[in-house]
């Protein structure tokens, strides 16, 4: 438990690609209530508009996760990027 105390607050370790991914999942929960809770609310709404909502909800649902898939690995590549610069800096040491 200490070992992971000291990580967290001594910064030599970047926590960024493990909680960028945390992130990116919490946001997938997200995107699925949002869709979820749009069907319903259509359905209560009228019944037409919940037949059409079980169309435009999916899709729009895909949309948003690949845009949200987008920024979620702009996130990755640079936290990566300075991995790969750290490595660099060792090496030339």
């Amino acid at each position: 438990m200490g070992k992971m105390v000291e990580q967290v607050v001594s910064f030599e370790k970047l926590m960024g690609t493990g909680l960028a991914k945390f992130v990116y999942y919490i946001g997938i929960l997200a995107l699925a209530w949002g869709a979820l809770r749009h069907i319903l609310s259509a359905f209560v709404t009228g019944f037409w508009a919940g037949l059409w909502s079980l169309i435009a909800a999916p899709i729009g649902f895909i949309v948003a996760l690949l845009v949200w898939r987008f920024i979620a690995e702009v996130f990755l590549l640079l936290f990566r990027m300075n991995d790969n610069l750290e490595k660099l800096a060792e090496k030339t040491d």
